[in-house]
């Protein structure tokens, strides 16, 4: 069974039909609805965003060594941004495709060695190395995690399926277990807000990213929470056109010490 992936935004939910595991799918689809038909209707009637990638030319069937499966998407202001995860290489390559119904290729923007399978993403990202010990020993080694989401408090959540397996003749179960976890420090993933209506533009970015507060600092990190350093600033204007392409998280800081966090994409 190939698996179905949950998005949302204020207005709708995404449904993906993405799973890949042969690597011989060309039937992707994302089912688009309303979160007030959902909520209203017995029935719902969904819009439909088919794609394919930009750049697989095998569709053999190769179990558990394509590099084109996903199960995770984001919803990211008018693209939904897929991760996939790649069975070959431990990488993940994200792409993007626009949230309106239509047929699609969805374009390469950015891709990071995770040495391991992106199955699950959260409109937040983790710093690096954040928590990652704790995760460890409250997963157990050998747990399959499915799912994560984050809120602006700093609170998450992480979801681990059903899973067995024999080792020399003994069966280890995993049963389905959700986790909570917290983070409250202000970094990368601070949520203070300084001012309640602010705006930055354009977003997508793709040279000078506008801004309409004034800051001191600023740090902007990359999807795996490394801090970037080939921008500049100054006081309403942000210089990102040296930046790869990529989902970015900036942090400002201004002269009382309060932070504002915000996310891009760069294109």
């Amino acid at each position: 069974m190939q698996p179905i992936l949950i998005g949302k935004t204020l207005e709708n939910i995404y449904i993906a039909n993405i799973g890949n595991n042969n690597g011989n799918r060309t039937d992707l689809k994302i089912h688009k609805i309303l979160k007030s038909d959902f909520r209203n209707n017995t029935s719902v009637t969904a819009e439909k965003i088919s794609f394919s990638y930009e750049d697989p030319t095998d569709f053999s069937t190769q179990p558990n060594i394509s590099n084109f499966d996903a199960e995770a998407i984001v919803i990211s202001g008018n693209s939904v941004l897929i991760f996939i995860k790649n069975w070959g290489d431990l990488q993940t390559n994200v792409y993007k495709i626009p949230t309106t119904p239509g047929n699609y290729t969805a374009t390469k923007i950015s891709t990071a060695n995770i040495d391991g399978l992106i199955t699950g993403a959260s409109d937040d990202i983790f710093s690096d190395g954040f928590m990652k010990d704790t995760l460890e020993n409250e997963l157990e080694i050998g747990s399959q995690v499915e799912g994560i989401i984050g809120f602006d408090t700093g609170k998450y959540y992480i979801s681990r399926e059903h899973f067995s397996i024999s080792l020399d003749g003994n069966e280890i179960v995993f049963t389905q277990k959700l986790y909570e976890f917290s983070d409250e420090r202000n970094g990368v993933l601070s949520t203070n807000q300084f001012l309640k209506e602010t705006s930055e533009f354009p977003n997508p970015a793709s040279d000078i990213l506008h801004i309409n507060f004034d800051f001191n600092t600023v740090a902007i990190y990359n999807s795996l929470g490394i801090e970037q350093m080939n921008y500049q600033y100054d006081k309403n204007t942000l210089d990102v056109s040296k930046l790869p392409l990529g989902i970015y998280i900036i942090v400002f800081q201004t002269e009382n010490k309060s932070t504002k966090t915000i996310k891009i994409l760069k294109e």
